[in-house]
């Protein structure tokens, strides 16, 4: 690596990526977005999922942001409905360490959730970094506001306290197959006994340019919930997508 005159020497196999340092936000900017969609005429079933995600990565910060809906239906059943919203603003202390803040957004019509409000802090360290894979833990403390749907026994409006526990897993075969895949766990520090657990995970197979299809599988528990809704949202989307 030269600069300024100088220069710096690394084995190969310390190098993981190279990336490009735009003088421009804009340009620094990454992400992708995807569509599916399906129907069955048997009983006029539609099914679409829509994601979308960016990424800016500076020298020492770097923000993400992600964003998915899906929604299914038919002529003779009752429709479900799924929008999520992500973020989260990340700062390297070392070359392991790093903290931050997050947010997301959730509303589940399987979970007669009209929204979820989540915001904290945590604080993460990489566990293991290779040239193709990167295993991740975070920790730290989060608050929720919770409305639910008002025609279920309970309280429609709840505000929790939460610790945060996660664990993300990335792995790639250079622009042929991406997976990442991520388990959030959170125990209720304001009301004793109760778990939520949120995992998301993504394997994406490119094949023409920034062409790519995927197959992702979410799922949202909820040991607890503050009215009689059902505990659990979990499903399957496939759609093509393009990064950019």
């Amino acid at each position: 690596i030269s600069t300024n005159g100088s220069v710096v020497e690394r084995r190969r196999a310390e190098v993981v990526t190279m990336e490009s340092m735009e003088k421009s936000r804009w340009d620094q900017l990454k992400g992708s977005i995807d569509y599916g969609f399906s129907y069955a005429s048997g009983n006029s079933q539609t099914q679409s999922s829509f994601g979308a995600d960016a990424e800016y990565h500076g020298e020492r910060n770097w923000v993400t942001a992600k964003a998915s809906s899906t929604f299914s239906g038919q002529s003779d059943g009752p429709s479900t409905q799924r929008e999520t919203l992500t973020a989260a603003y990340w700062r390297r202390f070392t070359k392991k360490t790093f903290g931050g803040f997050l947010g997301d957004l959730l509303s589940s019509s399987q979970q007669e959730l009209t929204l979820r409000t989540t915001l904290g802090g945590a604080i993460g360290r990489t566990l293991v970094r290779t040239d193709k894979t990167t295993f991740v833990a975070l920790g730290g403390v989060v608050g929720s506001r919770e409305r639910y749907s008002s025609s279920f026994v309970g309280d429609p409006i709840s505000t929790n306290a939460e610790g945060l526990v996660g664990l993300t897993y990335s792995t790639f075969r250079f622009k042929v197959f991406d997976l990442t895949s991520g388990v959030m766990l959170y125990p209720s520090l304001s009301q004793a006994g109760r778990l939520r657990l949120s995992s998301d995970s993504n394997v994406r197979w490119g094949f023409i340019k920034n062409m790519y299809w995927s197959l992702r599988i979410y799922e949202n528990f909820d040991s607890r919930p503050p009215v009689n809704a059902p505990k659990n949202d979990f499903g399957i989307t496939n759609s093509l997508g393009w990064t950019f």
